[in-house]
């Protein structure tokens, strides 16, 4: 089971690093054809509903940077509720990020489709962090300094700033954003 567990992730890894969609569109294929097995002997093992969850995600997104809308949308329905039971069961910031994924590329294709009550229950999922999570957001911006003889100088300006999650509180959560230089 490890083997075909390693497996599934080389497939899928190859798939997005693969320039051609013929191959890339196998690949994602194989990695599902190897999960669903895996996933169907062992459904209690988080590890492998992961894996399948993943596999059908990619796949997805191989269908839908292709224009194939109604693929796309199968397989991204098809793999939320598995992102969803490992969440659920083992909360953590990295599965709540493509659960997270998930809700906007349905909620983005029923946009496209002028399906906007199924796209709303989509990008209304309400979010709850963990407390004690942390995200870093780096950004870089140009600074133009005009000098004396209209000389103009362009830097860039790199600023970082954390957003912790300090407590959750009836209202809501109580958080720190510090910028960094």
């Amino acid at each position: 089971l490890d083997a075909q567990s390693r497996l599934i992730f080389s497939l899928i890894s190859t798939a997005y690093s693969e320039d051609e969609i013929g191959p890339s569109f196998e690949l994602a294929r194989a990695a599902v054809d190897v999960a669903q097995p895996l996933f169907a002997a062992r459904p209690a093992d988080l590890r492998f509903r992961r894996q399948l969850a993943y596999a059908l995600y990619t796949l997805g997104s191989q269908h839908r940077e292709v224009g194939e809308t109604a693929q796309a949308l199968e397989y991204f329905e098809r793999a939320t509720p598995h992102y969803e039971e490992v969440y659920k069961a083992q909360p953590s910031t990295d599965v709540r990020g493509t659960l997270a994924q998930c809700y906007k590329r349905l909620g983005a294709i029923n946009v496209e489709r002028k399906e906007f009550a199924q796209a709303q229950t989509y990008t209304e999922v309400k979010y709850a962090p963990e407390v004690g999570s942390r995200w870093q957001v780096v950004s870089v911006s140009d600074s133009e300094e005009i000098k004396p003889g209209s000389q103009t100088v362009v830097q860039k300006v790199t600023m970082t700033s954390e957003f912790t999650v300090e407590e959750k509180l009836p209202t809501g959560h109580r958080v720190t954003y510090v910028v960094r230089d």
